[in-house]
């Protein structure tokens, strides 16, 4: 009988960890979460308690577990956030990613790792500017991940995702909205839906696409690849605020601070051809996207009756 693979899933307890510890366990993979907190759940898998900027517990982990995979999704992903404390960071994204990496490199043969990076990484070769330090700790961090599987030869590959969405714990816009219209329809709160910019245009991925993106990288990927990962569609906020009043039996009020051209603050298009190349696709539309993080809030807004 073949051995189950051990694949170690950094940032377990997040929005994207949890939809990805439930991907690879139904994928047969014997899963290992990884977090810095104890979760309330009885989980179907083993969770370890640790943090990444702890050296020494780090490494002593990895020789523990011995992974055939790992999957870094842990690290701080706030935008405005990263405003309020930017050395915290650089500390959790970048030197947390330098002493998993170096870790692993105790364990022979190597794992086949992929590092999590984001769409809004700026480009140092092309002097681009970065818009906050969230950006400057993911393009260190993707950097840092290119340096250690050049220098020591190690299987490392990277993956730029952009906005994920999908049902779940999750503070992106999607799920802002639909946390929102849930309350509304069980009347807890105004039926008045804020928005910053209805002109934005933004791609967003069903994290379940994602975590399978993942699981298509970690195996058949090429190491020192850095992979672009999202729908290839561009949508506006506009759109987006559309779809969910057609998911929803109640009318509400959508008031936008700023109500720019299609053409003015959108993120631009991506290649999907490496993805593609790998046998992935997306699978979830939008519409479901939307309707699964309404559904979800749903469920939260009767848990709390």
């Amino acid at each position: 009988m073949a051995e189950r693979k051990k694949v170690l899933i950094t940032g377990a307890a997040g929005f994207t960890g949890q939809h990805a510890c439930e991907a690879f366990l139904h994928a047969d993979f014997e899963v290992v979460g990884l977090s810095r907190t104890a979760s309330a759940r009885t989980l179907p898998f083993r969770m370890e308690i640790c943090d990444l900027n702890d050296e020494r517990s780090i490494s002593e982990l990895i020789q523990k577990i011995q992974p055939h995979y790992v999957l870094h999704l842990a690290g701080k992903n706030s935008v405005q956030g990263s405003w309020e404390d930017p050395a915290e960071y650089i500390r959790s994204n970048v030197m947390g990613t330098v002493y998993l990496l170096e870790a692993i490199r105790s364990v022979k043969p190597f794992p086949r790792t992929l590092v999590v990076g984001s769409a809004l990484e700026y480009n140092p070769l092309l002097l681009d500017k970065p818009k906050h330090p969230y950006a400057i700790s993911k393009t260190l961090q993707i950097m840092t991940a290119q340096t250690w599987e050049l220098l020591f030869q190690m299987p490392v590959m990277m993956v730029r995702p952009t906005n994920l969405i999908g049902p779940g714990p999750s503070a992106g816009v999607c799920s802002v909205f639909g946390k929102k219209i849930a309350a509304m329809e069980f009347g807890t709160e105004p039926s008045i839906l804020h928005v910053d910019d209805l002109g934005a245009k933004r791609d967003f991925l069903d994290v379940r696409d994602a975590v399978s993106a993942y699981m298509a990288i970690l195996i058949k990927g090429q190491p020192g690849n850095v992979y672009n990962l999202g729908s290839g569609v561009l949508t506006s906020i506009k759109d987006l605020v559309c779809i969910f009043k057609r998911l929803t039996p109640i009318d509400f009020t959508c008031i936008s601070r700023e109500d720019s051209s299609p053409s003015v603050n959108q993120e631009p298009g991506l290649s999907l051809q490496q993805m593609l190349n790998l046998g992935w696709k997306p699978n979830y539309s939008l519409q479901q996207s939307a309707a699964d993080i309404l559904d979800y809030f749903r469920g939260q807004q009767r848990g709390a009756e």
